[in-house]
């Protein structure tokens, strides 16, 4: 990242290493500003060292009296790549220069950077929010899966022994029908039986009924017989 160090009002007698507007690298002006500011800190800043990508640093040490129109340059160049404003305004005479810095330009990107930071937060609340509420339906959701997970398992265990009884009242259903056929065919064959006993009962009563007839007749004709028999003896 370069930075493009034109300002107006640049004090070229040697309070400032950049005597004419350059490029400057972003770890060639962090390098700058810590070198500036030893001597108000201590040399707390000696021990930083610098790579490719920017160092965090205390804002509080970012910004002294003796850098300000770097700092300033150095935030316009932020700015300006982060799509806002240039916090300089436009040279009206000559078009070779700078510009003036306009505080104006820097309060207002101040406020749209505390603009965004709130809407950032607001976001960021609503996403926790949100997160909050994906958790606790996730949490609901993992309980009702595992309650309906246990009423399948016992839903099934349930049908299990239902097969099993079903199987067990077919077994019983399927010894009783044979017992049935069975019994059927008994009283089919006592009913055979029966026929041809009522048969041969009618035949034995007719012949017995013969039989008794015969034995009246019979007894019939030798009272009929010893009556005569009285008769002639008497006339005798």
């Amino acid at each position: 990242m370069t930075c493009r160090l034109a300002m107006a009002g640049w004090k070229t007698s040697g309070t400032y290493p950049f005597q004419s507007p350059q490029t400057i690298t972003h770890e060639d002006f962090i390098h700058t500003f810590v070198n500036q500011s030893n001597s108000h800190h201590n040399g707390a800043l000696q021990t930083l060292t610098f790579s490719p990508s920017p160092k965090k640093i205390d804002s509080s040490m970012f910004c002294t009296r003796d850098n300000i129109d770097q700092c300033v340059s150095y935030l316009d160049q932020e700015v300006t790549v982060l799509g806002f404003h240039s916090l300089y305004s436009p040279a009206i005479n000559d078009s070779t220069s700078a510009g003036t810095f306009d505080v104006t330009k820097l309060i207002n990107c101040c406020f749209d950077l505390i603009q965004r930071h709130q809407e950032t937060r607001r976001f960021q609340e609503e996403q926790e929010n949100k997160r909050i509420r994906c958790d606790s339906d996730f949490e609901h959701l993992n309980v009702t899966c595992t309650r309906l997970k246990e009423q399948l398992e016992q839903q099934q265990r349930d049908n299990v022994a239902l097969v099993e009884k079903e199987r067990q009242l077919m077994s019983q259903i399927k010894g009783l029908n044979n017992k049935l056929k069975t019994t059927k065919e008994d009283i089919k064959k006592l009913d055979g039986v029966n026929k041809q006993r009522d048969v041969q009962f009618k035949h034995d009563l007719k012949k017995k009924e013969r039989e008794a007839s015969k034995l009246k007749e019979r007894i019939h004709q030798l009272l009929t017989d010893k009556n005569q028999e009285r008769r002639i003896g008497t006339l005798y």
